[in-house]
């Protein structure tokens, strides 16, 4: 089938590639500074104590998994674009991202990172609708 690839964790099924319109080189260096913000973001966690998977490349609802004792484990989706926290986390991925945490029992986090600005937590509750 075109377009589609083989589901690692659904075995047979086949899932959708996601297309994009811009240019692979710009593609490129904009997935770099954002692999460099979640393994930033990452190292802050560990350091704090927390327990850390990265989902490296998976193109999922979420970026990294964190749990610590004593906390709710945490789903959490970096973003590092310079306008707002909600310019690439779209409604759609917003509701992909909280259907995600509740079905796991996890709370859902987005971490807004941009790049000549200060790392912002954002806990589901305060997303807009």
């Amino acid at each position: 089938m075109a377009g589609t690839s083989p589901d690692p964790v659904r075995g047979s099924q086949l899932v959708p590639h996601i297309a994009t319109s811009e240019p692979a080189a710009t593609r490129g260096a904009r997935g770099r500074a954002g692999t460099q913000r979640e393994r930033d973001v990452r190292k802050r966690l560990e350091a704090d104590g927390w327990i850390v998977l990265r989902a490296a490349g998976s193109k999922g609802c979420g970026d990294l998994i964190a749990g610590k004792r004593g906390f709710p484990t945490r789903l959490i989706q970096v973003k590092g674009n310079g306008v707002n926290a909600y310019k690439t986390f779209v409604p759609a991925e917003r509701k992909r991202l909280s259907e995600a945490a509740y079905q796991a029992g996890w709370e859902a986090w987005l971490v807004w990172w941009p790049p000549r600005g200060a790392c912002t937590w954002i806990p589901e509750g305060a997303w807009p609708q």
